[in-house]
């Protein structure tokens, strides 16, 4: 396993979390990666998403992002019953497998930035 940390923050939603996604992102949520539109289309985050249950799923959203979108999520999260939590875990992505994984303790970095940007434009993946 080759894990390099990501800079993002894991959110945790609970009560109704598929129904609040569904009707403010733009990919399906059978898919990892995901977009939270405002009224007018215009991307206020992306993030990468992962199904716990009908009503819990995490998301992992750039750092940058997450003030915003906490702003932008908080009048439809509670309108909506769904409950938004940091949570505690670290984001890591696997560039042997290009799974995600979710860790609970600080991992050390072994993946230069260099070697994850090479990886990352081999991959096409986008700067999220």
């Amino acid at each position: 396993m080759r894990l390099y940390k990501l800079n993002d923050t894991v959110l945790n939603l609970k009560g109704n979390a598929q129904k609040l996604l569904g009707g403010l992102t733009s990919n399906s949520l059978d898919k990892p990666l995901n977009a939270f539109l405002n009224l007018h289309g215009r991307i206020i985050s992306t993030f990468r998403q992962q199904m716990i249950s009908d009503d819990e799923v995490i998301l992992i959203v750039p750092a940058l992002a997450v003030q915003s979108l906490l702003a932008h999520l908080d009048r439809y999260a509670k309108l909506n019953g769904t409950k938004i939590q940091m949570s505690p875990l670290k984001a890591y992505l696997d560039l042997e497998t290009g799974q995600l994984q979710l860790k609970e303790e600080d991992l050390p970095q072994a993946i230069s930035e260099e070697e994850f940007t090479r990886y990352r434009l081999d991959q096409y993946l986008p700067v999220m």
